[in-house]
């Protein structure tokens, strides 16, 4: 029994051995000197810092003191008294004054006597209200509530303002929580570089320590490092340790493969001609990438043309000597041939051999157990051979002139079987829109500058553009025939002048119609009007000139309750609504408003108490993004019958058509000092 009981236990565990438990304890006597190394550097850090900083605000608010006065001794006696009257004649109602003046160097006083005339001003006219906003020559779209923390407590001093009804629209001021202490950052940024390069220590085992506030790098835009380079900090000497390098703030996910680096910043980056760059902080869509899908079968790549690369190619092996498996690579080796799989699937074995440094044959081999022929054969989308079902888009009516719909991103065409927001919102693709270059409801361009001399100017009116007719600007990439692209300085012209300009040779572009993408814009002043402030012509603007673009905050069916407070109390709004009530159920009304980010162009009044307005505005598709443009007036393209053109007309909280007598008649060019205007509409007042 003792010799079963002995067979069938567990063990008993094998107790360590002297040098194992030698080698642990040196492991935890490395690990308490540096800990002790590192609390060590963090407390003299930061006794060195706040020394420092109270000599230095001493030393600072020491050069803004003044030297102590010091009575000047007195007088020596006796002194000569020379009085010098004045000539002026005052009355009753006079100030006298009397100046005494000491002869340099001398004992001598004079004293003179003078005397100063009461001057009664007249009513003082105040300055005409105003809000000042951040100059913007770009839209800036908002997401949700747009300022969900009070920046400051405007009209504070105003008893007549409601402040604290205005303050029930915010959580808190933005300085009152989660304020990070600008001190402790400089004091911890360089703990952390001493550390790391004077001590040797990891930026894992640094946040293994729990002495910092934030972990040193959380990602490529957040963490202590990424933090403290987004301000400015002050000069002082613990930082300026000059055999020290600094940490660097660029960072890249060493766990990333090489599809992954390349698609991360794809999926905020912002294609629009407007931008071009990532995280914009105009359109804030954020589309996820599709990779690309494989048209070549293992044949087509085997009978694919071109001379073998080299003597072992691929193509001069027979399939039956092919070693169907890479059992050599490493893990390394196959990401990297996955990630260029993912990236470009149709590129060929003997590209990818240069690409991947590897046998051309050894990429065939990978390619054909990587994609299966079975499914590249059925990879063909059949939505994407269903006929569309036409659809009449929102550009071709009159009903509804901007409607919010983010880019579409989805797999398949976009036609009525897909989840293509922009097809069932009735809109055209657009750049930024992550489907095939070749969608079928993607704009196509205007075909101007095919047909006719090429040094003829075009793109000039409704007509004759297409893009012109559905309120949009050339499109560099697609209206290739109007030279679109030309980085002329010459703005529109009336085709009249076009024509002289073009005899003079001083004309050298054809396209018309990219003013507002290239900023052709005339100089306005702001000045005192009727109303307040307005904005005035400096110089003799031709109709059909562009004045400028209003810009603002975009956002979809609120731009933020806070405002209403303070539009109330000023009497001040800036608000462009772009939409109006028939919009379709998955879109959103478009506001923009001005009274945070703007330009000049918010300061043209209503023509309500004048005769008629001198400009228009009008919203222009450019570049996939609605934008909205200030011109003056024109007759050469409002006709008596608006069923021959189509001329829109944006007015300010509402969409409609300029009443009759307006739209027909006829207008000249705006002279020099003349106050611009628009008409705001009846929903304005109606509203407001």
């Amino acid at each position: 029994m003792d010799s079963d009981d002995e067979t069938l236990g567990s063990p008993p565990p094998a107790s360590p051995s002297e040098d194992q438990l030698e080698d642990d304890f040196q492991w935890f006597e490395e690990v308490v000197e540096r800990n002790e190394t590192a609390y060590r550097v963090y407390r003299d850090l930061w006794k060195e810092f706040y020394v420092w900083e109270q000599e230095h605000c001493l030393t600072t608010l020491s050069r803004l003191s003044r030297e102590p006065f010091v009575r000047p001794p007195p007088l020596p006696e006796p002194l000569t008294d020379n009085y010098r009257n004045t000539s002026v004649a005052g009355n009753e109602d006079s100030e006298w004054f009397t100046i005494v003046d000491m002869e340099p160097g001398g004992y001598k006083r004079y004293t003179t006597t003078v005397s100063c005339e009461p001057f009664v001003a007249g009513p003082m006219t105040p300055y005409p209200r105003y809000s000042a906003c951040t100059p913007s020559s770009k839209n800036v779209t908002v997401i949700g509530e747009p300022h969900v923390r009070a920046r400051f407590a405007p009209f504070a001093d105003d008893e007549n303002f409601d402040l604290n009804t205005y303050l029930t629209h915010f959580e808190d001021f933005m300085w009152q929580n989660e304020f990070p202490d600008p001190d402790l950052e400089m004091i911890q940024i360089e703990v952390a570089r001493r550390l790391h390069f004077k001590h040797n220590f990891t930026f894992d085992e640094i946040d293994n320590l729990g002495i910092l506030t934030f972990r040193l790098r959380e990602s490529n835009s957040e963490g202590l490092i990424w933090y403290s380079a987004q301000r400015d900090y002050a000069w002082w000497p613990g930082s300026q340790t000059n055999e020290l390098q600094h940490l660097r703030t660029n960072w890249v996910d060493p766990h990333l493969d090489l599809y992954q680096n390349v698609t991360k910043d794809l999926i905020s980056f912002c294609p629009n001609l407007n931008c071009l760059h990532t995280s914009c902080g105009i359109h804030k869509v954020i589309n996820p990438v599709f990779p690309p899908k494989p048209t070549l079968t293992a044949d087509m790549i085997k009978s694919a043309g071109g001379t073998p690369c080299k003597k072992d190619c691929y193509k001069s092996i027979e399939p039956d000597n092919i070693n169907m498996t890479n059992n050599h690579w490493d893990k390394a080796d196959s990401s990297l041939f996955k990630s260029v799989m993912k990236l470009a699937p149709d590129t060929s074995p003997c590209d990818l051999a240069v690409i991947c440094r590897k046998p051309c044959v050894e990429m065939y081999v990978e390619r054909l157990n990587f994609f299966k022929d079975e499914d590249i054969a059925t990879g063909d989308h059949e939505e994407s051979r269903v006929p569309l079902k036409e659809i009449l888009f929102l550009e071709e009516t009159e009903d509804v002139l901007i409607t919010a719909v983010d880019p579409c991103y989805h797999l398949g065409a976009c036609n009525q079987f897909s989840d293509c927001a922009c097809y069932h919102n009735r809109q055209r693709c657009q750049r930024s829109c992550r489907c095939s270059k070749k969608c079928e409801i993607r704009y196509k361009g205007c075909r101007c500058g095919h047909r006719g001399n090429k040094s003829t100017p075009c793109c000039v009116d409704l007509r004759s553009c297409e893009c012109r007719r559905l309120n949009r600007e050339c499109d560099p990439e697609l209206c290739r025939g109007c030279d679109a692209r030309s980085k002329s300085p010459i703005g529109f012209q009336p085709y009249s002048l076009c024509i002289k300009l073009r005899v003079l040779g001083a004309h050298k572009v054809k396209c018309q119609n990219t003013d507002l993408q290239k900023g052709r814009f005339v100089q306005i002043r702001i000045q005192e009007s009727a109303f307040g402030l307005g904005a005035f012509a400096t110089s003799s603007i031709r109709k059909g000139s562009y004045i400028g673009e209003y810009t603002g905050e975009m956002a979809k069916d609120n731009i933020g309750s806070y405002l209403g407070p303070m539009q109330k109390h000023t009497g001040l709004n800036y608000t462009f609504d772009l939409t109006n009530d028939n919009i379709t159920a998955n879109a959103s009304a478009v506001l923009l408003d001005s009274w945070d980010i703007g330009n000049e162009t918010r300061y043209l009044n209503d023509s309500k108490d004048l005769k008629e307005p001198n400009c228009k505005a009008l919203p222009l598709h450019v570049n996939g993004v609605h934008r909205i443009v200030i011109y003056a007036r024109e007759c050469n393209l409002a006709l008596n019958d608006p069923s021959e053109s189509k001329v829109i007309y944006t007015e300010m909280l509402g969409c409609d058509f300029f009443p009759a007598p307006i739209r027909n008649r006829e207008v000249t060019d705006i002279k020099p000092n003349t106050e611009l205007t628009l008409y705001y509409g009846p929903n304005y007042w109606r509203d407001h």
